[in-house]
């Protein structure tokens, strides 16, 4: 997480994504309010995706956008710009191995399904590694 990440405040309980009703039941840290219009009619959250969906009600979103780790970070290298570059963007980008990885982008998925509305969007990006 970049510094500027890190100076986000969080969400006070009136400005929190839709929250299930047992949210006072040891809940994980709330997620943190990256942007919101004025109008409050579209926000961006920023935390972990696995906890942020965990806590979120079913149905209540319009749009979902994910840059989820593409796990390149193996000590490998890559051509960016016509140079030889090292792939090591952190932990959070590190293979666990192919089934650990596997369970990872199964479950933030499923729980993209879960709180996306039935005529809702998702967009993730990936690439072709």
């Amino acid at each position: 997480m970049d510094s500027a990440a890190k100076q986000l405040p969080s969400l006070s309980a009136n400005e929190r994504c839709p929250l299930r009703a047992d949210e006072s039941k040891g809940a994980p840290p709330p997620p943190e309010l990256a942007f919101q219009n004025s109008a409050k009619d579209l926000s961006l959250y920023h935390g972990n995706c696995l906890l942020l969906l965990a806590d979120c009600l079913e149905n209540s979103f319009d749009m979902i956008f994910a840059d989820p780790p593409y796990f390149l970070s193996n000590g490998g290298s890559t051509c960016q710009s016509g140079e030889r570059v090292a792939v090591q963007k952190g932990p959070w980008d590190e293979s666990r191995g192919f089934l650990k990885d596997f369970r990872f982008t199964v479950n933030w998925l499923r729980g993209c399904r879960r709180v996306l509305k039935a005529n809702g969007t998702i967009w993730v990006t990936g690439t072709q590694h």
